[in-house]
């Protein structure tokens, strides 16, 4: 608890390094209740426990998953501390407190990811930071990544320094691209190294992916070319907006509301954004949508771009690109996909589609990437605040 004469908790207490966070994430993910709350736990509270504690199989299988960093990437950026160091958001974040020690996270310098791995046959969350300095000898974090990768022809292995399940597919997918547009890239085909190809390459098709997971109208070829465009400048122009800062964020309701904006001149039956969030703002309000189909759709692709913005522009630019910092600011939401987690591993929850009727031919072919009992696509949700940093905030401005 923060002392009263206290002008930090940092006064009496050392932030915690990489080893005492991964611990600290840990407790909680193996359901350390002696950890995290001292004290003995009665039946009912016993019985909770057992019922989100993972046997040595279940952590196996969510080591081999290749989503650990996702979850973590959540823990960590998660305003669960005392700290007041923005006016965005209180509480400070695990990764604002490390930043303490290693500033070189606060200026998209260093990188630091997890693993779960098995130690003297006990599983441990195991902490991988790469300081600029090494990242510096090894071409940038992005070429040691695609080194890594390209070195490795296991095609299941989960590659450092990401260990993350996709991004083999996210490198396949870019080049993919870059095929599609090599005769428009010939004449600027000079990137430098392979990080600024592959960020032009990003900048380029990530639009795409939104807009054929989102479930709007069916477009035709011209519209489907110019809305990923409005997108694509939408995106840069709010990115450039934020001041030079480690204390300088921007919020996400504001680049949801351009975007949303942007979207709907291409489809007539979504309502405005000022009348989603009053009804999206209160409980009272789920059942004006409930009977109403054009209420509900608008709902729904409401939910969907806050999901695909996070998979498709805010995770690849943060893990692979090292290039952002955000902050969610809701405890409850992590908890509960947390548990829907343990669930899932368990065999208890099983993948099922929410949204969108597939079947309808008026809309894109709506794909099972938000599914929220799929283990892939469970932890992408849009934060309150974030930041660029690094070499991708130079970009920008």
């Amino acid at each position: 608890m923060k002392l009263k004469n206290m002008k930090s908790i940092y006064d009496e207490y050392a932030p915690r390094n990489e080893h005492e966070i991964c611990e600290l994430f840990e407790d909680l993910l193996f359901m350390r209740t002696d950890e995290i709350m001292p004290g003995e736990l009665g039946k009912e509270d016993l019985k909770e426990k057992e019922k989100f504690t993972l046997s040595d199989k279940e952590k196996e299988k969510l080591s081999k998953s290749g989503i650990i960093n996702r979850i973590f990437r959540r823990w960590f950026q998660t305003n669960w501390g005392w700290e007041n160091v923005s006016e965005y958001f209180e509480g400070e974040t695990p990764r604002q407190e490390m930043a303490r020690i290693y500033p070189g996270i606060n200026r998209g310098k260093d990188y630091f990811s997890v693993n779960l791995e098995k130690i003297d046959n006990q599983w441990k969350v195991k902490p991988h930071y790469y300081p600029e300095n090494f990242l510096k000898q090894s071409g940038g974090l992005f070429q040691y990544a695609l080194k890594n990768l390209r070195e490795q022809k296991d095609n299941k292995v989960i590659i450092e320094p990401f260990f993350d399940l996709e991004f083999r597919e996210f490198i396949s997918w870019l080049d993919f691209g870059d095929d599609a547009i090599k005769k428009e890239l010939k004449e600027k085909d000079n990137f430098g190294n392979d990080f600024y190809k592959y960020w032009d390459l990003f900048l380029r098709m990530a639009p795409g992916n939104i807009v054929l997971n989102l479930g709007i109208r069916r477009l035709n070829e011209d519209e489907f070319s110019e809305l990923c465009f409005d997108i694509k400048n939408c995106i840069i122009n709010f990115f450039s907006s934020q001041p030079e800062g480690h204390k300088d964020y921007l919020y996400l309701d504001d680049l949801h509301r351009f975007l949303w904006n942007t979207v709907s001149r291409f489809d007539n039956k979504m309502i405005s954004y000022e009348e989603i969030t009053e009804l999206t703002g209160s409980d009272k309000n789920i059942s004006k949508f409930k009977k109403n189909e054009n209420l509900k759709r608008s709902i729904e692709l409401y939910h969907n771009l806050g999901v695909l913005m996070d998979r498709y522009i805010f995770f690849p630019i943060e893990r692979y690109f090292n290039g952002i910092e955000q902050v969610w600011t809701s405890k409850e939401a992590f908890l509960d996909d947390l548990s829907a987690t343990m669930m899932i591993l368990k065999g208890e929850l099983k993948q099922k589609d929410l949204y969108l009727n597939k079947s309808n031919p008026e809309y894109n072919n709506y794909l099972d990437a938000l599914s929220p009992y799929d283990l892939r696509y469970l932890w992408f949700v849009p934060c309150t605040a974030f930041r660029l940093t690094g070499d991708i905030f130079k970009y920008f401005h």
